[in-house]
């Protein structure tokens, strides 16, 4: 599964404002709605990470960098789009102690008297890790592992959270997607206007040389 792709379609967009623009010339139509798309993505994107911070334990900046991709509409196009990445962000991101992110000595030391992982994935609460600890595997990279209770071997890797799962299960969707197309419609009234005013004034300037 490559991700949760959200789309502003402005064609439907403008559907909704009935037949106000119906006589507005192209010239002002598709700029105008190029960028109202474009700002309702980036509004989009501002409230997910607002919304994803409230339930995972990770700064905004993070979040934008490693939950989304954006996808603007270019020019001749009229559609941009938010990629929710699946992409699965590992346990180790959230734990809150011990501090250090390198495994700790554990040669000598009995299992039970290891010290426990916490972590905190959703900001309110923080879980213990009885039987887990951290370890280097493939890559040099530290993970948050397991090891099978029948045997002992071998470890595995604990699971973190995927951001496309965690947003479809998330009741904050729904509000979100009709606040962007909200958004959309509002800042495509404001920027035909801007539009509309340029293309009067280079059809004066054409008209007056035309003279």
């Amino acid at each position: 599964m490559a991700g949760k792709i959200i789309k502003t379609d402005f064609k439907k967009e403008l559907s909704r404002l009935g037949d106000i623009y119906k006589n507005m010339p192209n010239e002002v139509i598709r700029p105008a709605g190029r960028s109202a798309v474009n700002r309702g993505l980036s509004f989009l994107r501002t409230q997910a990470t607002k919304s994803f911070k409230r339930e995972v334990n990770l700064k905004s900046k993070e979040i934008k960098e490693d939950f989304f991709r954006t996808f603007k509409a270019r020019r001749g196009e009229m559609t941009s789009s938010l990629l929710i990445k699946n992409k699965k962000l590992s346990l180790i991101r959230f734990v809150t102690s011990p501090k250090s992110r390198q495994p700790p000595t554990q040669k000598g030391v009995r299992v039970n008297s290891r010290r426990k992982i916490k972590v905190r994935v959703n900001p309110k609460r923080t879980r213990t890790l009885d039987h887990s600890f951290m370890a280097t595997l493939r890559g040099d990279n530290v993970h948050v592992v397991n090891r099978r209770r029948d045997t002992g071997l071998p470890i595995f890797r604990l699971g973190g959270i995927r951001p496309a799962l965690l947003f479809e299960k998330s009741s904050f969707v729904e509000p979100l997607i009709k606040g962007t197309s909200v958004r959309t419609r509002v800042v495509f009234s404001n920027r035909v206007q801007f539009f509309y005013r340029s293309y009067l004034r280079k059809n004066l300037s054409r008209n007056l040389r035309a003279l």
